[in-house]
């Protein structure tokens, strides 16, 4: 091999080199984003659900009629996501992935009648409870 060839031959392995380590590195933080994306996805809509649960269950046992309005995320995973409640329980789901969260509520549907189905756009829901129904608006 020749001293002009050796030269560009070098070069060229330089860049390639680089551009392997380049791709790598690319690829390995990819990976730990998505990681994290979803596990702070699956994190905030477990505690979504635990929070619209838990005022659930005060309504249930609170006497007589009851409103209460709740403030929720818009977007969780920056997606945006549906709350289902049926008499089989509440279930948080996104939009986008189809990742979920579900609660059965306590055996309480022997005694209430659960129904609602609210998508995140508002940022808001109410829980209003007149007798033995408990429905989301």
């Amino acid at each position: 091999m020749k001293k002009g060839q050796a030269l560009v031959f070098e070069q060229v392995l330089m860049f390639s080199i680089g551009v392997t380590i380049f791709i790598i590195y690319f690829a390995t933080f990819n990976i730990y984003q998505d990681y994290y994306l979803t596990s702070g996805m699956n994190d905030q809509l477990t505690e979504t659900k635990s929070v619209i649960t838990s005022h659930i269950i005060k309504a249930a046992v609170t006497d007589g009629n009851t409103t209460t309005l709740l403030v929720v995320p818009r977007r969780i995973g920056n997606q945006p996501y549906k709350i289902d409640l049926s008499n089989n329980g509440i279930n948080v789901s996104s939009l986008s992935s189809g990742t979920s969260k579900f609660s059965t509520l306590l055996n309480l549907n022997k005694t209430f009648n659960f129904n609602g189905r609210i998508i995140s756009g508002s940022g808001k829901l109410t829980i209003v409870k007149r007798g033995n129904d408990i429905q989301l608006v």
